[in-house]
């Protein structure tokens, strides 16, 4: 399966790789350090939904960081067509997301002008300047078009207390008036491996496309108010994991209510429903109690919406626990089972495939 799938990076990063002058066989040398460092580096295609295009991002490295750039690529994914460049700013994107009809992409960035990173929609097929859609103060990260394509969620960090982008932006000037820095912690955890872990939490917002305003889904609900809520820990951050239901009324996403136990006790994500016009999280997987139980992340719906995919690692008394792939009816949220990589491999990714029934699953193996 890893060969598979690194051949299917190949295939899309191929055009790229062809763009690049060729070297002369008697120009070979030995590669030293200048020539891996600065060496373009393509990233994961994200492939439009009618499957014709991928987007990539290309980073260009620089010893001199101010001068590093990392820019999106459109590719075909046939290719029969050049690789065009997307974008041009100084700011690199990320988080690229496709409209349901694959003429828009999303991505977010933090252009001139911006106070912290928005969303931004470029039309693939008409071309031209990306234009932002997002306005909020505590900025915007990681786009999901809704099924209709009307609409878009993302994730922002906001203080607890706040329960909208009047009440983000009060909170910033109080604090930017006080006259110290202390943090002060009243729970675990405090870092997140090499950085200091500050007082707000991440929410899903949605927002309508061409509305100024997004409406925060979690704010005020009893699950933000739970002393361990938290989402999925990432290298750095954490994550929600938001994916739409297929009827575009909700979103599945991930959380934790016990990370505050993480100290002296085992923590988990479950998977969360929230809807769109407003309402209690509802809790899809786990018992609900305070002990650790299997920890859920990367929600995804089958093409036809009857099956919801996601990671599942179990909570045993070993030592390791393989990642699987858990297999949920929708929209009952019922378990129906769970793929395993055979020897005890953990499943690190997967995707579905648009006949329903076939599903790609990412293991190392030797």
């Amino acid at each position: 399966m890893p060969r598979l799938l690194l051949a299917l990076l190949l295939i899309a990063a191929s055009p790229l790789l062809a763009a690049a002058p060729a070297l002369a066989s008697e120009s070979r040398q030995a590669i030293d350090h200048e020539a891996m460092w600065l060496m373009p580096r393509v990233g994961t295609p994200v492939p439009s939904p009618d499957g014709r295009w991928s987007v990539v991002q290309v980073t260009r490295p620089d010893y001199d960081r101010d001068k590093q750039a990392a820019h999106l690529w459109l590719v075909a994914n046939d290719g029969r067509t050049p690789p065009r460049q997307l974008t041009t700013a100084r700011s690199a994107e990320s988080g690229v997301a496709w409209s349901p009809d694959s003429s828009t992409i999303a991505f977010s960035a933090r252009r001139d002008g911006d106070e912290a990173a928005q969303v931004y929609l470029l039309d693939i097929e008409r071309g031209g300047e990306a234009r932002a859609v997002t306005s909020i103060s505590t900025g915007a990260r990681l786009p999901v078009f809704s099924p209709d394509g009307s609409r878009i969620a993302f994730t922002s960090n906001v203080h607890p207390d706040s329960r909208n982008d009047e009440d983000s932006r009060r909170i910033a000037r109080e604090e930017k008036e006080l006259d110290h820095s202390v943090r002060t912690f009243e729970s675990f955890p405090i870092r997140n491996w090499d950085r200091w872990l500050d007082n707000r939490q991440p929410r899903v917002f949605v927002q309508s496309i061409g509305e100024d305003s997004a409406r925060d889904l979690l704010a005020g609900s009893d699950l933000v108010a739970e002393p361990g809520y938290a989402a999925r820990t990432t290298a750095g951050g954490s994550e929600l994991d938001v994916a739409w239901t297929p009827d575009g009324r909700a979103l599945v996403f991930v959380a934790s209510t016990n990370r505050h136990r993480g100290a002296h006790a085992f923590t988990h994500t479950d998977l969360w429903q929230v809807p769109v016009d407003g309402g209690e999280p509802r809790r899809i997987t786990g018992n609900g109690g305070p002990d650790a139980g299997d920890s859920w992340s990367s929600p995804q719906f089958s093409p036809d919406g009857r099956t919801l995919y996601a990671l599942v690692t179990p909570r045993t008394q070993r030592v390791y626990n393989a990642t699987r792939v858990g297999i949920l009816d929708w929209p009952s949220g019922a378990e129906r089972g769970r793929i395993e990589p055979a020897d005890a491999r953990a499943a690190s990714g997967f995707a579905v495939s648009p006949n329903n029934r076939d599903v790609f699953v990412l293991v190392e193996d030797a």
